[in-house]
């Protein structure tokens, strides 16, 4: 049957050329080709009786691409209506309704699949077994499958088609699924399929349900459409009433306070079909009276005053019965409203502002007379394409049968407006001007350029946002412009891309009080000590009186500044040693301000504080008390601020006689043990007085000590553990830790172990430490283990308490060290290098590259031996290196994988002596009766001295050679009559060589033919 079809259309569009151009020019009647065929349909699950497909000329704004003038007329059965359209997502057309199918009573679901230029693709109809089969909506899934639902003699029925048509047996039973509310008759006119559920709204009751065709939902109300929102929320319309409801199915209380909304529009009032737009307001369309009714919603129910004043409007077309079936948002926000105006399909079409869309046949309606008075619009879709489908059913003077219509509506692309100003004033010294504006009746991108002007190559555009600039600042003491009166003239463009609009602007730079300029540096330096830092400087362009002020800076808040002379000072005067800048560096930072009363400028200035030699001052204590018959009592420390050597000495007090110092260490301790119960002090009561000085050469600091005499207490106890971890090549182990029962000053000493050479400790802080970095792989401990053994000792000056400590030493990952020689010669005409040699402590894999030095794209490496090569055998005497002095320079690189190291290497290539070449020519002719035949010719590398030699040929006893010269000769002059060459052709054959006497000769074979 499909072959028929293509037959009959195109017989039908071969007729329909000639037919369009009558039609054209003699009458506006419209005119068709039917076509019959009968059988059983693609895909069916029951016969069809009949079928006719009617294509109809294109008027108005009908697509002449789709059927026949964009109009497509089916006959399923002997009556049939579509009543629900849907476009799948590769361009078919899906129309559901119901047909007879030729029964006497009672219809069934009826479903026609159109390609996208109107030819009927296939056509279902489908018995569910009852009187009344009616489908009456079709909504498409994901996978282009399509569900639709109807009734059955008051039941709901829902059906899933596969997407080419013919049940899908996967959905619920065998493909369809009956709902019967019991006694309760209702009809289910609109379905949905949102988040994997199909949601199906009726008369009384909605029920939603899953992919599978199993219930979710059950809520009550009154409604003809549906449509389904991203947040899951679905809003449905019927009678004058609109709703939205959760995915739950609870009445959405967000929506005008209850979920509902009821708006009268006067009289009778029916809503048919809802749309969503993208902002997430709800338009409604349906009718009122005699005339289509449009109203649109806020997300939040109210109406949008926006939308013609009040957020409703109706519409009529010509005083008839019109009445709105279906609407749809289009791209661009305009909205189309499809429904029956006095027996034939009606559209129009609405400006996102309520106003009819007059680009659209000059008022924004549109009819369409399919040759009936019985012409009537159920649903509508738009293509991707922005193509606009209508559906439903006219009488073709039998029966009815589906109807489709298919609409371009033309965009008209209107210039752009530009809404800026064509003059303005800007200050000099600055580049902003202003923004060019535009609008576009399309919302069109608008791009934005130059396009003239007396001095437009002084300006800049930016072409998105239309932001116009100086290249340069302006100077208006120095204008630039064309005519040099500081007024500045250029064109500007504005393009959607197809229109273009063009503005000449005039940009009047104006006077400018301009700022000061500072004429001293930012950054001074002054010796710590002193509060004076510099005399801040500027000049202004006007000659206006300046004042100066603090306006910033870290640290601003330790500065002064005069306002009248701009003298800068610091409030305290700075210490070196202990600096009070915010990053404590002695780096101060300051922000000074010129003003000349209108405008100001501001300067950054460092602040460097110098060091002043300062006096040491001594940290240790004045008062110390140490136990009888010790001599020890302190050691003295002291800090210069410079980190000067200090040198230690006594100075005075009753009791300096008693005393000893260690000018170094500033170890002091008595010249011999002093006894409790025998006080030797001046005053006997066991405090004993000395003065001590500490001096860094320069200046010098002394303290009284007063040192008191004890009676021997409690030993301390170290607290710390006997165990300690230290990674190689570091000195630091841990701190010991002791306390001491009469909390007596502590002093740490080591007085033991095996590796007790191998550490220090601070006295007084007990840090413990190695005296040199420990090296894992060459362990220096007594068992050469890696653990070292110490014994540390604390003590309150009169006990003494010790402790043995293990330090293991643990492994680093140490860099490889390169081994081999940095430098190397080798002959020239060869490739080999040499071989990089390393070592890893570790013993890792080593890896070799080259990544650096001036000749480095002369030379390769192996990664993995390190063998250095040239890449092309050098020559002496055409050195390639940078230089040109045979010295190639390359660094190569080691690496363990973590750790690596680099060595530059220089290679010299070494001269070779070559042997020589002989260039005369092999074959001589000579005349008979003379001797001399030829100069034997060679040259050597180097430049030696060529002698010559006879080695051999058949004729070889007939010729001498100059040894010096190479002049060869015969010995005899030849006669050419009587030829005494070896083959007696008068063709002698003698073999030359030439050498430089340290290479072997090079030989050349000559032929020497008589004439």
């Amino acid at each position: 049957m499909l072959n028929e079809v293509g037959e009959v259309m195109r017989r039908i569009k071969l007729f329909s050329l000639f037919r369009e151009r009558v039609a054209r020019r003699m009458c506006p009647s419209r005119w068709s080709a039917r076509r019959r065929a009968s059988g059983s349909t693609s895909g069916g699950s029951a016969a069809v009786e009949s079928l006719e497909t009617r294509y109809l000329l294109s008027v108005d704004y009908l697509d002449p691409s789709f059927g026949i003038a964009g109009k497509v007329t089916t006959a399923i059965g002997t009556s049939a209506r579509a009543n629900s359209i849907g476009i799948q997502s590769d361009g078919h057309i899906v129309a559901v309704g119901f047909t007879n199918a030729g029964r006497p009573n009672g219809s069934d679901f009826a479903l026609a699949r159109y390609n996208s230029n109107g030819v009927l693709s296939s056509s279902q109809v489908t018995d569910f077994a009852g009187v009344d089969d009616v489908a009456t909506s079709v909504a498409l899934q994901s996978d282009d499958k399509i569900v639709v639902v109807g009734n059955r003699g008051g039941v709901w029925t829902l059906a899933r088609y596969n997407a080419s048509g013919g049940l899908d047996a996967s959905f619920y039973d065998f493909g369809s699924l009956m709902i019967n509310f019991d006694s309760l008759r209702s009809d289910a006119p609109s379905v949905a399929v949102t988040g994997g559920r199909i949601v199906v709204v009726g008369q009384g009751v909605l029920f939603g349900y899953d992919g599978r065709g199993h219930r979710t939902a059950n809520i009550a109300g009154n409604v003809n459409s549906i449509a389904a929102q991203s947040d899951g929320k679905f809003v449905v319309a019927g009678g004058d009433t609109v709703s939205r409801y959760n995915s739950d199915g609870s009445l959405d209380s967000s929506f005008d306070g209850d979920g509902t909304v009821t708006t009268d529009f006067g009289r009778n009032d029916t809503a048919l079909s809802v749309a969503l737009q993208a902002d997430g307001k709800i338009v409604v369309a349906g009718s009122s009276g005699s005339d289509f009714a449009l109203a649109r919603y806020n997300s939040d129910g109210s109406l949008d005053r926006s939308f013609d004043g009040d957020g409703k409007l109706t519409t009529d077309f010509a005083g008839g019965e019109d009445s709105a079936a279906s609407v749809a948002v289009q791209g661009d926000g305009k909205i189309v409203v499809a429904g029956t105006s006095d027996g034939d399909f009606a559209l129009a079409r609405y400006n996102s502002d309520g106003s009819l869309d007059r680009s659209v046949n000059g008022d924004g309606k549109l009819t369409t007379d399919f040759g009936s008075s019985q012409d009537r619009v159920t649903s509508m879709a738009l293509q991707a394409d922005g193509k606009i489908v209508v559906a439903g059913y006219t009488f073709n003077g039998s029966f009815n049968v589906f109807a489709l219509a298919r609409y371009v509506i033309p965009v008209l692309n209107e210039s752009p407006t530009i809404t800026s100003a064509n003059s303005v004033s800007v200050p000099e010294n600055t580049t902003a001007i202003q923004t060019v504006t535009a609008t576009d009746p399309e919302n069109d991108t608008l791009s934005y350029l130059l396009d003239g002007g007396n001095d437009a190559s002084m300006f800049a555009i930016d072409a998105a946002s239309g932001a116009l600039s100086f290249k340069s600042a302006p100077d208006f003491e120095n204008p630039t412009d064309g005519n040099h009166d500081n007024v500045y003239s250029v064109q500007v463009q504005v393009t959607d891309g197809t229109n273009v609009v063009a503005q000449t602007i005039s940009v009047t730079v104006t006077n400018q009080n301009e700022a000061p300029a500072f004429t001293t540096g930012n950054s001074v330096s002054v010796p710590e000590n002193m509060t004076a830092v510099l005399t801040v400087a500027a000049t202004d362009p006007e000659h206006d009186s300046l004042s100066y002020s603090l306006s910033g800076g870290a640290d601003q808040a330790l500065f002064n500044i005069s306002s009248t002379t701009g003298a800068l000072s610091f409030k305290v005067a700075p210490d070196f040693e202990n600096p009070t800048n915010t990053n404590h560096d002695n780096l101060y930072s300051v922000q000074v301000r010129a003003s000349d009363g209108t405008n100001f400028a501001a300067q950054d200035i460092q602040v460097t504080v110098t060091n002043f030699d300062d006096p040491p001052a001594i940290t240790s204590a004045n008062r110390v008390s140490v136990p009888g018959n010790l001599t020890t009592v302190l050691t003295v420390t002291a800090v210069d601020p410079e980190n000067h050597n200090l040198t230690f000495t006594l100075t005075g007090g009753a009791d300096q006689s008693l005393f000893a110092i260690n000018s170094l260490s500033g170890v002091l301790s008595f010249l011999s043990p002093h006894s409790f119960e025998q006080p030797l002090d001046s005053d006997n009561n066991n405090v004993y007085l000395v003065t001590v000085q500490a001096s860094d050469g320069t200046n010098a600091v002394s303290q009284d000590i007063q040192v008191h005499i004890s009676k021997v207490d409690a030993p301390p106890t170290i607290t710390t553990a006997s165990t300690a971890t230290a990674i190689e090549n570091g000195t630091t182990v841990f701190v010991v830790g002791a306390i001491d029962p009469e909390n007596h000053f502590l002093l740490y000493g080591i007085t033991g172990g095996a590796d007790q050479d191998k550490f220090a400790i601070n006295p007084f802080s007990g840090a413990l430490s190695f005296t040199s970095s420990p090296d894992f792989e060459i362990p220096t401990d007594a068992n050469n283990d890696n653990t070292y053994e110490v014994t540390v000792a604390a003590s309150d000056g009169t006990n003494l308490v010790t402790q043995t400590i293990s330090v293991s030493v643990t492994n680093a990952n140490e860099v490889p060290s390169i081994t081999s020689a940095n430098s190397v010669s080798v002959l020239e005409n060869t490739t080999a290098v040499m071989s990089v040699a390393a070592a890893d402590p570790e013993h890792d894999s080593l890896s070799y590259s080259l990544t650096g030095g001036a000749d480095q794209t002369l030379f390769n490496i192996d990664p993995d031996s390190g063998a250095v090569s040239f890449k092309s055998a050098p020559n002496f005497e055409n050195p390639t290196d940078a230089n040109h002095d045979n010295v190639y320079s390359v660094q190569v690189q080691v690496s363990d994988g973590t750790n690596l190291i680099t060595q530059n290497l220089n290679i010299t290539v070494t001269n070779v002596d070559e042997s020589p070449t002989i260039t005369s020519v092999s074959t001589i002719s000579i005349a008979e009766n003379s001797t001399f035949v030829v100069t034997v010719t060679g040259s050597d590398p180097e430049g030696h001295l060529p002698h010559y030699g006879i080695t051999g040929g058949a004729d070889q006893s007939k010729f001498s050679l100059n040894f010096l010269t190479g002049a060869l000769s015969f010995v005899t002059p030849p006669d050419f009559e009587h030829p005494t060459d070896s083959n007696h052709d008068n063709v002698y054959v003698v073999q030359v060589a030439v050498s430089d006497r340290a290479y072997a000769a090079k030989c050349m074979r000559c032929s020497v033919e008589v004439g």
